[in-house]
């Protein structure tokens, strides 16, 4: 699938929290896949509770670049609301397709379902 790696990264001034991703000269980055020109994006934050980990939130973007704003498909998941006001489900993926060649993208929201 990929020859990239993933680095575990203490976050600032969180001292039981690491950041798992790619990253390059300091900085996180969407790595290659195998056979395809598209990118694929991973940020998992993780805590140290005692003796275990726990998914704190992650980013997964699928991507047609190097730039953020080309993602495709992402999932995205939060343990807890990151501000009053967030509107999506804690976890959720967004689409972006295209329903004809002339038409403008579209986003759709889909709720994450837990299995």
């Amino acid at each position: 699938m990929t020859d990239a790696r993933l680095t575990l990264l203490p976050i600032p001034g969180e001292g039981t929290y690491y950041n798992l991703a790619c990253v390059e000269g300091g900085q996180r980055v969407p790595f290659a896949l195998h056979g395809v020109t598209e990118r694929l994006y991973v940020r998992q934050a993780i805590e140290v509770v005692d003796d275990h980990c726990q998914t704190v939130s992650y980013a997964y973007r699928y991507q047609s670049g190097e730039e953020k704003s080309s993602w495709l498909l992402r999932w995205e998941y939060f343990r807890e609301r990151p501000r009053p006001d967030y509107e999506y489900p804690l976890a959720h993926v967004h689409a972006l397709v295209r329903a004809h060649a002339f038409t403008r993208p579209r986003l759709w929201i889909f709720p994450a379902v837990s299995g």
